[in-house]
């Protein structure tokens, strides 16, 4: 079986690569799933896109998880888009109960990602709906980011996550810039006040 559930956001075309990528490898490794702490604009669902477009897992779901209702939705949505509901029309709590347990019983015959976007809900919040856990056999990986500093999902190592370093920010305006300079679009001179615009944005990835 292999099949995408759920919708991820677009990935900037100029995607930067991030310092942050060492410890999520790291964690998978070792077997453990990861949760991405930051500020809004820092780029965690930007960096959980690439490593779900990244992931050669059999299959790869992805589902907001701000609240019990959007985590449940995506569940649905994802059981719908890998058939493995029938009608298709089925209600939603049938549909998301279908792909829970899909992930802890047949699920487990193949390899599989699941990406828990912008979570805001503590263990007890989920009840019903708590995701399963990854596997230390490296097969079975769970995704998450937060915004939140108190939340400790069990089997997630938290990475943070902040503005771009310098590097990457210069890396990132250059990726963005130097085609248009190419083509004509802006002036050769263009890049010269790079290291100062990123210097006045914070080196936020979402300013940048």
């Amino acid at each position: 079986m292999r099949g995408i559930g759920g919708t991820p956001p677009p990935l900037d075309e100029q995607f930067q690569p991030r310092d942050a990528t060492t410890s999520i490898d790291t964690a998978r490794q070792n077997g453990r799933g990861q949760l991405l702490v930051g500020d809004g604009g820092v780029g965690k669902s930007q960096l959980a896109r690439h490593v779900f477009d990244q992931s050669t897992a059999q299959v790869k779901i992805w589902t907001t998880a701000t609240t019990v209702e959007s985590l449940r939705a995506g569940y649905a949505q994802a059981a719908r888009d890998l058939n493995l509901i029938t009608p298709s029309d089925a209600p939603e709590p049938d549909a998301a109960r279908a792909m829970l347990d899909w992930l802890t019983g047949p699920g487990l015959q193949v390899t599989w990602l699941l990406v828990l976007d912008d979570l805001d809900l503590t263990t007890g919040d989920l009840h019903d709906w708590r995701p399963p856990l990854p596997t230390t056999d490296h097969q079975h990986q769970v995704v998450a980011t937060t915004r939140r500093t108190d939340l400790t999902p069990p089997g997630l190592v938290p990475i943070d996550l902040t503005v771009f370093t310098e590097p990457e920010a210069l890396a990132y305006l250059t990726a963005r810039l130097q085609p248009h300079i190419n083509t004509g679009r802006i002036p050769p001179n263009a890049l010269d006040n790079a290291q100062q615009l990123a210097t006045d944005l914070g080196h936020y990835p979402i300013a940048l």
